[in-house]
């Protein structure tokens, strides 16, 4: 299963899937999502998608397909790369998410 959470065509996506992109990543599935690799971390307040950015670049996502798009841009489907990282996952980068966007 892929979830889009194609942020760049709507900045509110985040908000509406949340939950179910949360689960399906913990659970083991696919995202698949807009990916500025140049993104840094005070852009994550300002558009809280760019956090998939932020994790693919430090490592606590993997892309599983990428595709570059007309302008420029990267469509990943994204994944966490191993039950570990799942677990820090889980425990760490969704409770802040969840402070940083409430659901």
């Amino acid at each position: 299963m892929s979830i889009s959470a194609n942020s760049k065509c709507n900045p509110n996506a985040h908000k509406n899937r949340g939950a179910l992109i949360e689960t399906s990543l913990v659970n083991g599935e696919t995202i698949t999502t807009y990916i500025d690799t140049g993104v840094i971390y005070p852009q994550i307040k300002k558009n809280p998608s760019t956090i998939y950015s932020f994790l693919l670049v430090t490592g606590y996502l993997k892309a599983v397909k990428t595709t570059l798009s007309f302008n420029g841009d990267f469509m990943c489907e994204i994944s966490l790369p191993n039950r570990e990282i799942a677990l820090v996952y889980h425990k760490e980068i969704l409770q802040k998410f969840e402070t940083m966007i409430p659901q």
